[in-house]
């Protein structure tokens, strides 16, 4: 097995290498997971610069080694980027991954005159909001107004909303027994970072949910612990909406996260079913073939279920009948609804996860009308929408790109 292993990093590694120089373009994607950005502004012509080791020219690191080895408060990889950036000399970069400080400093280590456009792609944890002090950007488009957004970026904020939702307009729901949950499903091994904070909120998950404790979380490794105390919402919320399904003859959809045919999507697949257990049938996985999917499989939906996903938000905001049943407050996560919403409790978010509540609000929500809904949504919800604007098409963004442009 472990020469299995061996062979399978080698193998990987001879294939992510590039034995020719990066190409030069005015416009560079840092991150690949960025690229979502190619499509939104129909960018014909750019260079993605992978920052995860997803290729690596090998060529230019031997040319630039010595550059590279210079610099002592980067690391080794951090340095080599720097240098691709310099040989590039892109005019504009653009960057998607907003919890990826390093991005911030990129401008610090430049020796020519570019922009550097960042973009928050999802809510964000207290501690995600530790920017550094010495960051160094043009333009950070945020979904909002959030005053911690505001007090740590310096530089100049332009509330725009969700680049990936005002790329799209989302149609009215048409009234089908279909419940359709979206998930937030993140790999295990994820729980490896920021094991520090996870294991503040893991004591404090002990001492409030002991019983459920002792019977399904002591004998994890911690990563894989904090895993399913993360997912404790779900875990709960899942069996009692196949339920209510199974009962009320409707069927049930799960919008995954992860695109198709991966490992990480069949690991989401099998979390999920193993909750839905095989006493329900009528459900079914919504794929994801590429990132426009997520939002084109919201059309028409008549009832929309989340936690405390990003993508619920931007399907609310786009006034869709979504209804939260929120994560708990210990694992330093935002309930961002239920602080801008707090006399809206069990009208469009809810706390309390058990049989009782859970069959209630799926009945009334079924029985709300889209009219009554629209009517709510205008008069209760609109005004407080502060925190995730609607910019259609992104005008706002690809009015500063352009200016950008023209001045190369």
């Amino acid at each position: 097995m472990k020469y299995k292993n061996f062979m399978i990093t080698v193998f990987t590694f001879l294939k992510n290498l590039r034995f020719y120089l990066p190409k030069k373009e005015k416009i560079l994607i840092f991150d690949r997971y960025s690229h979502c950005l190619i499509d939104i502004f129909n960018i014909k012509k750019f260079f993605i610069l992978d920052a995860r080791k997803e290729s690596f020219y090998i060529f230019f690191f031997f040319w630039k080694i010595i550059k590279i080895l210079k610099n002592k408060n980067l690391t080794l990889y951090q340095s080599y980027l720097i240098e691709i950036i310099k040989f590039i000399k892109p005019k504009i970069i653009l960057n998607f991954i907003d919890n990826n400080f390093f991005c911030f400093l990129i401008k610090n280590y430049l020796n020519f005159d570019c922009k550097l456009l960042i973009f928050q792609n999802g809510i964000r944890r207290n501690y995600e909001f530790n920017f550094p002090k010495d960051s160094n950007i043009d333009y950070f488009f945020c979904f909002g107004k959030n005053k911690k957004f505001h007090k740590k970026i310096q530089q100049k904020k332009i509330i725009i909303g969700s680049v990936k939702n005002n790329f799209f307009k989302l149609h009215k729901p048409v009234k089908k027994k279909v419940i359709t949950f979206i998930s937030n499903y993140r790999k295990e091994e994820d729980f490896y970072i920021n094991t520090k904070n996870w294991s503040k909120f893991y004591e404090s998950f002990k001492i409030k949910y002991k019983k459920e404790y002792l019977n399904n979380f002591s004998y994890y490794e911690d990563y894989k612990k904090y895993f399913n105390m993360f997912y404790f919402t779900e875990k709960k919320l899942i069996p009692i909406i196949a339920e209510y399904c199974k009962k009320k003859n409707f069927k049930l959809e799960i919008l995954v996260t992860f695109d198709n045919n991966s490992i990480d999507s069949d690991r989401e697949v099998d979390f999920y079913e193993k909750l839905i257990k095989n006493n329900f049938k009528n459900y079914k996985f919504l794929t994801r073939k590429n990132w426009k999917s997520s939002y084109l499989n919201l059309n028409k939906k008549n009832i929309l279920i989340c936690v405390d996903s990003t993508l619920g938000l931007e399907a609310l905001r786009q006034k869709l009948k979504v209804f939260f049943f929120t994560r708990n407050t210990l694992f330093g996560r935002t309930n961002i609804i239920g602080k801008n919403f707090p006399n809206l409790k069990e009208r469009i978010w809810s706390n309390k996860i058990n049989r009782k509540n859970v069959f209630k609000t799926l009945d009334r929500l079924y029985a709300l009308s889209n009219e009554k809904w629209k009517v709510f949504f205008d008069k209760k919800i609109m005004f407080r929408f502060s925190y995730l604007e609607y910019d259609f098409k992104n005008k706002k963004v690809k009015k500063i790109i352009q200016e950008a442009l023209n001045k190369a």
